[in-house]
């Protein structure tokens, strides 16, 4: 695990996840492969699963590299959620022709609040030190 923390790292971690977040969140609707099963509102599972992973990403580095106070650190990686998921979901609807849904936000920042409490849980397992 000693690799994984290494701050570097963890930097282009969070730069891959955001564009990985980027490229989903703008291909055109007709190129997204339909599910075999009806799942209501899977769209708002896979905002919620994106960007819960970006903060726990996120959570792991400014644990390890920042000397800010949690709550300040929570504060910023929630505004990095809301100001993320709302460009995204702005760009969709100027320049990418798919619709701008505000239950998308709302599944980007549950995603982002939900990541906080499990965080505790995910630095045990992975045994991540401050």
């Amino acid at each position: 695990m000693k690799k994984f923390t290494n701050k570097y790292v963890l930097i282009s971690a969070n730069m891959i996840w955001i564009a990985i977040i980027f490229i989903l969140c703008t291909m055109p609707s007709e190129d997204i492969p339909k599910s075999e099963f009806e799942i209501p509102h899977l769209d708002k599972v896979v905002h919620f699963s994106l960007f819960f992973i970006l903060s726990v990403l996120l959570l792991t580095t400014f644990k390890l590299h920042s000397s800010l106070t949690k709550r300040r650190s929570y504060v910023i990686i929630i505004l990095i959620v809301l100001g993320f998921g709302g460009a995204i979901e702005v760009l969709q609807q100027e320049f990418f022709n798919r619709a701008c849904e505000f239950g998308d936000l709302v599944a980007d920042t549950m995603g982002g609040v939900i990541a906080f409490f499990f965080f505790p849980f995910i630095k045990g397992f992975f045994k991540i030190k401050s």
